[in-house]
């Protein structure tokens, strides 16, 4: 179950950089940091963060515990 919610949550990561990476061209046009920017790259920061908490879980129970 986790490998498909940490596979979805990359897909989801993937279509937000793209976003992400054309509102800092925007930002660097313009000189000014929109907050929907900073916002939308927390998010993607958290969503990144619970993908490693997901797989720390994996490598925890197949690795560690079992030794």
């Amino acid at each position: 179950m986790r490998d498909e919610d940490v596979k979805n949550i990359l897909i989801h990561v993937e279509d937000k950089l793209v976003h992400i990476k054309n509102a800092h061209y925007q930002s660097l046009q313009d000189q000014e940091i929109p907050a929907d920017l900073r916002i939308d790259i927390k998010n993607v920061m958290e969503k990144v963060r619970s993908t490693l908490d997901y797989m720390a879980q994996d490598v925890n129970e197949t690795i560690i515990i079992p030794l």
